[in-house]
């Protein structure tokens, strides 16, 4: 089961617990396994948005595994003032809105990605599961 390090988190520790619960049902994670959740700035988040994947631009969030080391699988960056104005533009609260965020980069972190179409429909297909069990109406993204 998924355990986290979560910093200024929003969210209510049962709200946690289900996320960090939902997805390790999903992913049949059965070991006890630790990820690192953090919420940052627009400009913390541009930046690393830059160094590690060559756009600068703010993002919602990004994942970033890690390799061999113990039981720490990686970490999850979420930008709140990000994440509040996509819970404003598709009209939904802020919690929704974080956990559809930090539900993605927890996914991401088990090696799976949206760049190539079929990729893409798995994971999401992987993140619809795991929100409808949280009771989050969520609509895969078009392609492209």
């Amino acid at each position: 089961m998924l355990k986290a390090d979560w910093s200024n988190s929003p969210l209510s520790e049962k709200s946690q617990m289900e996320i960090l619960r939902e997805v390790s049902l999903i992913l049949k994670i059965k070991k006890d396994l630790l990820v690192s959740l953090a919420f940052v700035s627009p400009a913390i988040i541009k930046k690393l948005n830059g160094n590690y994947r060559g756009k600068d631009k703010v993002t919602d969030v990004l994942s970033f595994p890690f390799i061999n080391v113990d039981n720490l699988v990686g970490e999850v960056l979420v930008c709140l003032e990000q994440a509040k104005k996509q819970a404003e533009e598709f009209q939904h609260s802020l919690e929704e809105e974080i956990t559809i965020l930090l539900v993605h980069g927890l996914i991401h972190l088990f090696g799976f990605d949206h760049l190539k179409k079929l990729e893409a429909e798995k994971m999401f297909a992987l993140q619809k599961k795991v929100l409808k069990k949280l009771d989050i109406d969520w609509e895969i993204p078009e392609a492209g």
